[in-house]
Order: C-alpha cells, then sequence, then structure tokens
C-alpha cells in the first residue's frame, strides 16, 4: 500500500536514541478525504499540514542542537560535574592526594565551592531556555582556560568563529546520568577531535606515529598551570593565591587508553609542604599545522635529561630585574622523580615571594603514567 510520509524524525546520539512518532495516510484515505472537501477546505487543509510540518522541523532542529530533551537536562543535570564540582574533591581525597598530605578536610579547604546553583549560573534566565554568551559565561569559572587566553594563547577553532558548544555536547556540560569523579574519567567528556575530524593526511608524522599518539599530543601548541597555589591564603583568607600561570610548554604523558597526549601539573605550597599533581590536559591551544620530529626527538629537554638526569621545570632567577621564578619551555617527557621544582612562599605582609625548597613532598598522578624506557630511548635518537 502507497503511503505519504508527512514528518518523521530520527537521530541518534552516543549516549540516547530519540524515535519520533511519524504519521502515515494511506493512498485510499487521501482520494476519498478530496472527494469530500471542496476547494476551499483543501486549501485551508494543506495550510494545517503545513504548520504541523513546520512545528515538526523546528522540535527536531531543537533535539539536534541539545541532543536531548529538557527534561532529561534537568535530570542529568543533578549529577552532573557541574553540578557535583566532584572532580577536585575526588582527587584531593585520594590515598596520594593532597589531602593526606596536609590533613585538612577537603569542606575546610575553600575549595568546594564552585558548582552551579541553577540554569540561571550559566543561562540568561532561570529556565535555562535564554543563550548562553560564549566563551565569557564559561570562562568565568574555567580558570586555566581563562588564563590562556589572558596570556595571549591562540586556538584555531576559536580563530574561526568556533564557540565551547560546537564541539562540547549536551552531555559534557548536563551530564548524561552518570555519576563521574572527574572529567578525565572515561564517558565523562564526548567531545574528540575524531567528531569532526575525519581520515587523518597521510603525512609522514601520522604514518609513523598511527596510533600510539593522541592528535593533541602534536597540535596542541602549549598547555598551561597556575604554578604554586598558595594554600594557607586559601584556607585562612578563602582567596586563591598563585605565583602566576606559566604557558610555552606541553608535557608528554601515557592515558589510560595506552596513548601518549598532552598533559600539565598543579603545584601547591602550605607550610613547609610541598605536592605536585600530574595529569591529561588538552589545552585549548589547538593549532593546524602539528609539530615537527626536532620539537620532540633529541629536544633540548631531552638533551637536559640525559646530560644531567633531569629536567628543571621552574628555577629560582636572581639575575632578573625583578628576581623570581623562571618555567622551562618545550616538549617535557613525563618522568615524575626526574622533574626538579622550585617552590616559592608567600609573605602576605610584604606581598612578595621567596624561594623555599626544591623537594617535592608528594606526587600524585592520574588517569595517566609516567613514559616508559623505551618511549624516552625513542625520544632520545636522532632523526
Amino acid at each position: 500500500m502507497t503511503k505519504y510520509l508527512l514528518c518523521g524524525y530520527k537521530r541518534e546520539t552516543s549516549v540516547h536514541r530519540f524515535h519520533s512518532q511519524r504519521f502515515f495516510l494511506s493512498a485510499e484515505r487521501v482520494r476519498t478525504m478530496k472527494r469530500l472537501i471542496n476547494p476551499r477546505l483543501e486549501v485551508l487543509l494543506l495550510c494545517g499540514l503545513l504548520v504541523l510540518l513546520m512545528m515538526a522541523t523546528s522540535c527536531a532542529k531543537r533535539r539536534e542542537a541539545t541532543g536531548v530533551s529538557p527534561s532529561s537536562i534537568e535530570e542529568n543535570m543533578e549529577t552532573s560535574l557541574h553540578a557535583t564540582a566532584r572532580g577536585m574533591q575526588w582527587w584531593y581525597e585520594q590515598s596520594d592526594g593532597l589531602g593526606a598530605m596536609i590533613d585538612l578536610s577537603y569542606a575546610d579547604t575553600g575549595c568546594g565551592h564552585c558548582h552551579t546553583n541553577g540554569c540561571s549560573d550559566c543561562h540568561s534566565d532561570a529556565k535555562g531556555a535564554g543563550a548562553v554568551e560564549q566563551p565569557k559565561v564559561c570562562l568565568g569559572c574555567h580558570g586555566r582556560q581563562g588564563a590562556e587566553a589572558q596570556l595571549g594563547v591562540t586556538d584555531v577553532h576559536f580563530a574561526n568563529g568556533k564557540v565551547c558548544s560546537d564541539c562540547h555536547s549536551s552531555g559534557d556540560v548536563h551530564g548524561d546520568g552518570n555519576i563521574y569523579n572527574s572529567m578525565l574519567e572515561d564517558g565523562a567528556i564526548d567531545a574528540d577531535c575524531g567528531d569532526c575530524h575525519g581520515a587523518v593526511p597521510g603525512v609522514r608524522e601520522h604514518t609513523v606515529h598511527g596510533n600510539k599518539l593522541h592528535c593533541d599530543a602534536c597540535h596542541i601548541e602549549t598547555v598551561t598551570t597556575c604554578y604554586n597555589c598558595h594554600m594557607n591564603t586559601l584556607i585562612e583568607d578563602h582567596k586563591k593565591k598563585a605565583y602566576r600561570p606559566f604557558t610555552g610548554f606541553v608535557m608528554l604523558v601515557n592515558d589510560a587508553k595506552g596513548q601518549v597526549r598532552a598533559g600539565t601539573y598543579q603545584s601547591v605550597v602550605k607550610d613547609q609542604h610541598t605536592f605536585v599533581a600530574f595529569g591529561p590536559y588538552h589545552g585549548h591551544s589547538v593549532m593546524a599545522k602539528g609539530r615537527t620530529c626536532d620539537d620532540c626527538h633529541d629536544s633540548d629537554r631531552i638533551e637536559e635529561l640525559n646530560r644531567t638526569g633531569k629536567i628543571v621545570m621552574t628555577r629560582w632567577d636572581d639575575t632578573l630585574a625583578k628576581p623570581g621564578i623562571v618555567h622551562t619551555t618545550g616538549v617535557v617527557p613525563f618522568i615524575p622523580e626526574n622533574l626538579e621544582f622550585q617552590f616559592v612562599d608567600y609573605d602576605k605582609a610584604s606581598n612578595s615571594w621567596s624561594p623555599v625548597t626544591k623537594k617535592a613532598g608528594k606526587l600524585q598522578w592520574e588517569f595517566c603514567s609516567p613514559l616508559t624506557k623505551k618511549q624516552l630511548e625513542r625520544l632520545a635518537r636522532t632523526k
């Protein structure tokens, strides 16, 4: 039997599937309707059908934009990382985390206040139907991305007019109904280079490395760290105080899936305690042209490691016009026991920083592992 499809919509996502209702009219029923309806009413009927079609299209576009229905968004939001702010707390409370070193509950650190209280925190109205001013609203909470912008770090996507939601799905922002401990946990973030970029070009760098490297190992120009967070100020004054943000470097780590990718670190000082945490990090500094062989293989940092047995990440320089910390640059292999940091302490009375120790009292890394001996040997080879 011939059927006329008046409207229909089908969409599949990685998290949810939607199948909208389809409406069918048989050919015989249509002929009967035409005999019974005068031309004027037939015009009205057609207009009505057009309105229904426009409404269905509008509904489809809304679902296409959000990926999930409004009711699902509200339900998922309750368990999302934006609502729970679970990420920092989970890292803090691990057996090798900062909490174990300073013996202070997470609630007493002043770190647990960054989470959403409702739709209006991001949207222009309380019901969440209004637009979100991107990236301004996002950068209001995502400080590391804000630091990238302040430091003049550029990204090929932003330069071409893209905004956060062009890559990050509704599931990334509002959650998918699951409870995640960190945005680095598998499934927490859907955004991936392959969502938009198909087969990679057959250039030498791609053919040599294959799937051993994640795209960001070569296409992230730089990562960022807010160096030497001063926990005493955070606890006592409820203010974030760090020495300063640094950029101009990328750390290479092995991720949980076995790929080499970009990473960074966060360092903390409290009294005489020093702490450094490492993890994968996809900086918003994507460049169209990736790194060359010289940037990683037999590089300055590899030469420094082979010559001295360590890589000096930060050092105090008295020769500067204003003595202070100098950060290393370039591609840094993640070998935590061979990385040296110069920590500094803050004096509130004089509003100044001074060098303390070079010893990291505690090291933590999650969702990643150090480069292996074999990987380091490959990096040390002359091209």
